[in-house]
């Protein structure tokens, strides 16, 4: 047995992304296990190439000079997740095996629906964005300001793209090639999804996400939104400028309008009350949460550690965990946690934070995040001041927050480590 009485756990500053490698204990040698690789287009680290990072990585998994992982871990397909899986390195890489979420089972009628709603509707924002950005003037767009705006919601959407050649590698590549194991979870038999690896001694890996429940399953189809899509795509057909509301055409003088009568009835208030829905950043949106949704949740559990990483598990694999008394239970123990969605409002129930988590298991967690302006909100300042009152310590893999890093620690400018006792 190696002689550490601890984890180590190291979040790579590669951005607006997630890369984390850990290191079990175990005879002989250290067991790594790599939890995603990837980085945002908009939220690329300006002081750190992405190319460099995973050039590191190589470099820290090497053993006798060949770079090898025991388990290598895909949350989910989004780019901020998969995307350093592209880089031709890992071909040169032993893996053990490798896990994605259920969804990316090509073998499974279910996964494979839900598969093709999400990257096809992903690429229809994406091709009508495109067309935006080609005759801005035919959609309206007259100042610079709003293509602006375009662009950042088109590299928005790039995040929901099928990343091809990143998953290319996760199902069918590293050194091994199609020799590798691969396994689709959590399992549906839910006695199943307790897992005690062969190749990680003494490790218990709880796959609690994403959920088979219909409800789940539900959110994991993108908004249709064909009014807007409709609209778009007349507009991009059309030589004719588009005629907008307050027009004088559409204008009617107080005299002319029927007072006694109701000028708008009940479903025209409704689609005046939600018109901000079909915007192109709330569609792209909506196909990023769905996406997320099918983000892997697990715990990882050895001795007195245990390392909670949700991925970025929305609201529908989060509640159903959280209603299932033994993944509560067992979420009550966590003292390392991987801030879900790089800190964002929706991936971090409250009642996680206020009613589960316990001060006394002394917790530590890590937010992989990095300022991107379309995401002023994330990380939520709210979260990471209720994190700290708990009490917990964190840090940003971005910047040290004032008055500095706590104890436990350890930066450098290419990632930050720390180490769970076991």
């Amino acid at each position: 047995m190696t002689q550490d009485n601890h984890v180590s756990i190291r979040m790579y500053n590669i951005g607006f992304g997630d890369c984390f490698l850990l290191k079990f204990p175990a005879p002989k040698r250290h067991r790594k296990v790599l939890i995603d690789c990837g980085v945002h287009f908009l939220g690329r680290n300006k002081e750190q190439p992405f190319d460099d990072v995973v050039k590191q990585l190589i470099e820290d998994i090497k053993e006798d000079g060949v770079p090898t992982i025991d388990l290598v871990i895909a949350t989910h397909r989004h780019q901020d997740h998969v995307s350093g899986f592209e880089n031709e390195v890992w071909n040169d890489v032993e893996v053990g095996e490798v896990w994605m979420p259920w969804t990316e089972n090509y073998e499974d009628k279910q996964a494979i629906e839900i598969l093709l709603s999400q990257s096809s509707k992903a690429k229809k924002v994406h091709q009508l964005l495109d067309k935006m950005l080609t005759n801005p003037k035919l959609f309206g767009l007259e100042h610079q300001e709003q293509i602006d705006q375009i662009k950042e919601i088109k590299g928005f959407s790039e995040n929901s793209l099928k990343n091809p050649e990143a998953m290319n590698m996760l199902h069918h590549g590293f050194k091994r090639k199609n020799d590798i194991p691969r396994k689709y979870l959590p399992f549906r038999d839910r006695q199943l999804n307790t897992i005690k690896p062969d190749f990680l001694p003494d490790v218990t890996v709880h796959v609690m996400g994403p959920s088979f429940d219909d409800k789940v399953i539900a959110s994991m189809e993108p908004p249709k939104a064909e009014q807007w899509f409709k609209m778009m795509e007349d507009r991009g057909n059309s030589e004719t400028p588009p005629v907008f509301p307050f027009h004088a055409d559409w204008s009617r003088k107080p005299a002319e309008l029927a007072t006694a009568n109701e000028i708008l009835g009940r479903r025209d208030r409704r689609r005046i009350q939600t018109v901000d829905d079909d915007t192109a950043f709330n569609l792209a949106k909506g196909v990023e949460d769905a996406v997320n949704g099918t983000s892997l949740m697990m715990m990882f559990h050895v001795g007195n550690a245990y390392l909670f990483f949700p991925g970025d598990a929305q609201h529908g694999t989060w509640q159903s965990a959280l209603e299932d008394d033994e993944w509560r239970e067992l979420l009550t123990k966590t003292n390392f946690y991987k801030v879900g969605h790089h800190g964002s409002h929706n991936a971090t129930p409250k009642e996680f934070v206020h009613k589960v988590l316990r001060a006394e298991s002394k917790c530590r967690a890590m937010v992989s995040v990095y300022p991107v302006k379309i995401f002023e909100q994330i990380p939520k300042d709210k979260l990471l001041a209720d994190l700290v009152a708990l009490p917990a310590e964190y840090v940003r893999s971005d910047k040290v927050v004032d008055p500095g890093d706590p104890e436990g620690f350890v930066r450098t400018p290419l990632y930050v480590d720390t180490k769970i006792p076991i």
